[in-house]
């Protein structure tokens, strides 16, 4: 019976589903609406599956598309915009790419992994080439990925941000990320104009 192997109904938050695009890894479904201005994205292997909604766009949503590494996923939609969203962390803001002056109504990615190319097309008639942004290739970057505290009483290193994601503080561990003396030795190890954030 094929009823028997449907994973879905998966909703586009009501009205008609314009677009709708499944991961490499197979992993993620996206959706756009005519009738909303969100994308619709699901993790399959949450069961049972709830979307995330990802805001942004003011008008419907044309048209979505997963890069082929699965890192980016695009929106084009009526509002003239495109937004790219980092799979990485989705929920965070999307980049906006703004440069048609009408409704967008689709777009692809290079092919292959390498490539960080995005095209788009719309009623402009005026197809656009866009490099699409990776923070972390920026040379100016160095992402350290270690316990915030050790690392900064092992160095008097000073940095421009420094971001600290501790459980709570009730944890195990992760008391002595909630004290004065930490907060003082980030103080310390930050540059004038540095940022401190902490979840």
């Amino acid at each position: 019976d094929p009823v028997e192997h449907a994973m879905g109904p998966f909703a586009s938050g009501g009205g008609w589903i314009q677009s709708v695009d499944l991961s490499a890894d197979g992993r993620r479904l996206a959706v756009g609406s005519l009738s909303s201005s969100d994308v619709r994205l699901w993790d399959l292997d949450r069961h049972p599956a709830t979307p995330t909604v990802l805001d942004g766009h003011s008008g419907p949503v044309n048209a979505v598309r997963f890069s082929d590494d699965g890192r980016w996923l695009g929106s084009a939609a009526a509002d003239g915009t495109v937004r790219l969203w980092d799979m990485s962390s989705p929920v965070v803001a999307s980049t906006l790419l703004r440069g048609h002056d009408e409704s967008v109504a689709g777009l692809r990615f290079a092919p292959g992994a390498d490539r960080r190319h995005l095209v788009t097309w719309g009623a402009d008639l005026q197809p656009r080439l866009w490099d699409v942004p990776d923070p972390l290739a920026d040379p100016r970057l160095r992402v350290r990925i270690n316990d915030a505290r050790s690392a900064l009483l092992l160095s008097d290193k000073r940095y421009d941000a420094i971001v600290s994601q501790p459980s709570h503080p009730w944890g195990a561990g992760a008391s002595h990320l909630y004290t004065r003396e930490f907060f003082a030795l980030v103080r310390d190890r930050l540059e004038p104009d540095g940022v401190f954030v902490q979840w």
